[in-house]
């Protein structure tokens, strides 16, 4: 069995700031922030339209030695949102998602 994704890693995945994605099959906002040079990094998401919430710090201080703190909630659901996300696709230039344009008339 391989050795499981430093959480740091996974973390870095997601963009700094905000971002929509999808998890498990529903819409969610998540937000990735970084401080004391790379050092701690904090993860905070939302159901959107849901109940669901994933927030966890991680640290990396002078020893080197990743420590992964979740909030509040079982480390295996942090892990499992930061391995399952996707990204969700931008909407299109005309801001309609889908192939065809919607008639207006």
């Amino acid at each position: 069995m391989p050795a499981p994704t430093p959480v740091s890693d996974l973390l870095a995945r997601l963009p700094l700031g905000w971002s929509e994605v999808r998890y498990r099959g529903r819409r969610w906002s998540v937000t990735r922030s970084v401080q004391v040079g790379g050092r701690s990094q904090k993860v905070l998401a939302h159901e959107l339209g849901g109940t669901g919430l994933v927030s966890a710090n991680v640290y990396v201080p002078d020893d080197g030695v990743e420590r992964f703190r979740p909030c509040e909630m079982p480390a295996e659901e942090v892990v499992a949102f930061l391995e399952g996300w996707v990204p969700v696709a931008a909407p299109s230039a005309g801001g309609m998602t889908g192939g065809a344009a919607a008639d207006v008339t």
